[in-house]
């Protein structure tokens, strides 16, 4: 209604000012001429229009949504990962890491005077898998790809054998590092063919999976890019994981083989990093309750002053805490 107003007073006011014309039979006798145009009267009707406009309420524009889902993604395998992450946080227990390569237990069993067989490699993961009350010290064992094709006599498989003992089994994931630059930084890969990896992990029984990740720390290191770079693989590894029924360790590996620089500086690197790789959870919806972390202990280069036991317990839980 203010626009329309202002706009019939805007015409009105521009309407050019006429003379009265003499009319014939009155003499020659002419009317009082009118009032002549006065350019204030028009300047207050601009005026008005103006603040009639700046009174219109802004065209609405689309909002950028940075969520891509209303809620949280529903996740068939959910409530049983949030379970097994709980079950493998449990007091006093732990992950087994009990994965070796078949060259390196056949190594080992060379060494003790034995036949580096299948046979034989399959004897001895049956006896560690089988061993009895080893619920009481583990909660999950981390095995190798190789022992998921091995069954038992009486038609278990090694999964199975774990699970019936009250154990889980857990599989890395990963496929080893590669070198990301040439600072001798290094990258995880794995992601190539992971979703139809895990489809036949969950298959075979298996329940936790592991991805590594390393960080160079000392005073120049690690860099932006290393720390973007391995952060967003280890979230959409974890991603597709969970995605598959399979609930994420994350092993983050701080490497300090090099430098003189102070526990202060390695508890500042790990919690950028921690910090960084839970954005980036979140980015990608993971859920970070069927999540666990492995993490090395804050400690100070090789070429510094070794730093007291106390000191190392207390950065640890603070960059824990602060992340």
């Amino acid at each position: 209604h203010i626009n329309q107003l202002a706009c019939a007073m805007l015409v009105a006011v521009q309407v050019p000012a006429c003379v009265a014309r003499p009319c014939p039979g009155a003499g020659g006798a002419s009317p009082a001429p009118r009032e002549p145009y006065r350019p204030k009267a028009r300047a207050a009707v601009v005026g008005l229009a103006a603040a009639a406009s700046s009174l219109r309420r802004p065209k609405r524009c689309a909002r950028r949504v940075l969520q891509p889902f209303a809620i949280e993604p529903i996740n068939p395998f959910m409530s049983e990962m949030q379970a097994n992450v709980k079950f493998l946080t449990g007091e006093g227990l732990g992950l087994l890491d009990a994965e070796s390569a078949g060259k390196e237990l056949s190594a080992c069993l060379e060494t003790s005077g034995m036949d580096p067989s299948e046979e034989n490699r399959q004897k001895w993961r049956e006896f560690c898998y089988g061993f009895e009350n080893l619920k009481e010290y583990c909660s999950a064992v981390l095995m190798e790809e190789e022992a998921l094709k091995f069954t038992t006599d009486d038609g278990r498989s090694l999964p199975q054998v774990l699970l019936d003992g009250g154990v889980m089994s857990a599989m890395r994931v990963d496929q080893g590092f590669v070198p990301l630059n040439s600072f001798g930084e290094k990258g995880t890969e794995g992601m190539v063919m992971l979703e139809e990896r895990c489809q036949d992990f969950y298959e075979s029984g298996v329940r936790l999976a592991k991805w590594r990740t390393q960080v160079e720390c000392n005073l120049e290191m690690p860099t932006d890019v290393s720390v973007w770079e391995n952060t967003d693989c280890l979230a959409r590894a974890a991603r597709i994981c969970q995605a598959n029924g399979l609930a994420f360790i994350a092993e983050i590996q701080t490497s300090q083989n090099t430098g003189s620089h102070s526990i202060e500086r390695t508890a500042y690197v790990c919690e950028k990093f921690y910090s960084h790789a839970i954005r980036c959870l979140n980015e990608y919806d993971v859920n970070l309750e069927a999540v666990a972390f492995s993490i090395n202990t804050c400690a100070a280069g090789p070429e510094a002053v070794v730093p007291l036991s106390d000191q190392v317990a207390t950065y640890t839980v603070r960059t824990l805490q602060r992340t």
